[in-house]
């Protein structure tokens, strides 16, 4: 998106125009805040319904076990 500013034919930055490729700076900053806002509103709408993060006790224990009901290491040895 920055190249098509700079390199369009006649209203490019190479033909000495600055507009539009500052509207495509503009849009590149528009579209990165766009897809963090969206991806942080998925996350979080994620994390209402299928909590994210484990309880303490269960990191504690270890995702293996606690999660999976299997420990890589017997721990009676």
């Amino acid at each position: 998106m920055i190249a098509t500013g700079v390199f369009a034919a006649d209203v490019g930055l190479t033909s000495g125009e600055t507009t539009t490729f500052y509207y495509h700076c503009l849009a590149v900053v528009g579209v990165g805040v766009f897809c963090f806002l969206g991806s942080l509103l998925l996350y979080k709408i994620t994390d209402m319904l299928v909590p994210l993060r484990v309880s303490s006790e269960e990191e504690e224990q270890g995702l293996d076990v606690s999660q999976h009901g299997e420990a890589l290491f017997d721990s009676e040895t």
